[in-house]
C-alpha cells in the first residue's frame, strides 16, 4: 500500500520523512513478543518496530564496510 505517515519517530532512530506505508506478514508470536516489548519501554510498537529495523540496517551497513 502507498502513502505518507505523519508521524515522525525521534531523529536518533535514524527513520526520516516521508514515511511510505507498508504490509508485513509476521508470525503471530513474533508480534506478541514485539508488543510486549514495546509496552515495556512504553512505546508504540510499529514505532519500535522502526527502531529495531533501522538499527539492525545500520549495524549490517557498519559490518559491510
Amino acid at each position: 500500500a502507498g502513502g505518507t505517515g505523519a508521524a515522525t519517530p525521534p531523529a536518533e532512530t535514524g527513520v526520516e520523512r516521508p514515511t511510505h506505508s507498508v504490509t508485513v506478514r509476521l508470525p503471530r508470536r513474533l508480534l506478541q513478543e514485539l508488543k510486549v516489548l514495546a509496552k515495556n519501554r512504553d512505546v508504540p510498537y510499529q514505532s519500535f518496530m522502526k527502531v529495531l529495523l533501522a538499527e539492525k540496517v545500520a549495524e549490517l551497513r557498519r559490518k559491510a564496510g
